[in-house]
C-alpha cells in the first residue's frame, strides 16, 4: 500500500468522523427545538406530567433519523426534554418576577430627619 492510498483512506475516515459529528449536533439541535414547540403545545392539555414527558419523548423520537436513534435513545431524549423544560420554567419565572417588580409601586423616599 503506497502512502498516497493511506492518506486517501485516513480522509474518508475522518470525513466520515466528522458528518458523524456535524449530524449528530444537527439532529440534537433539532430535537432540542422540537421538544421546546412539543412542550409549549402539551402544556395547554389536560394530561398529567408523565404522560406529557411520554407524549413529548415519543414524538421527538419519531423524528430522529434511523441511524440516530441508537444514540438518541427514549432515555436520553427524557433527559434532553427535561432540561428544556426546566429552562423554559426558569425563564419563565425570572420573567415573571421582573413584571411583578415592574408592577410593584415604588415607595416614596421620604427626607431625613
Amino acid at each position: 500500500m503506497t502512502t498516497a492510498q493511506i492518506v486517501n483512506i485516513v480522509l474518508v475516515v475522518l470525513c466520515a468522523i466528522l458528518f458523524g459529528v456535524e449530524l449528530y449536533f444537527k439532529t440534537r439541535g433539532s430535537a432540542t427545538e422540537a421538544a421546546s414547540h412539543l412542550i409549549a403545545e402539551i402544556e395547554q392539555s389536560g394530561m398529567l406530567g408523565k404522560d406529557k414527558m411520554a407524549y413529548v419523548v415519543s414524538q421527538l423520537y419519531e423524528l430522529i433519523p434511523a441511524p440516530l436513534k441508537t444514540v438518541f435513545t427514549p432515555e436520553r431524549l427524557q433527559v434532553l426534554a427535561q432540561e428544556v423544560f426546566d429552562n423554559m420554567k426558569k425563564y419563565a419565572l425570572e420573567y415573571l418576577e421582573k413584571l411583578d417588580k415592574k408592577d410593584q409601586p415604588k415607595e416614596e423616599e421620604q427626607p431625613e430627619e
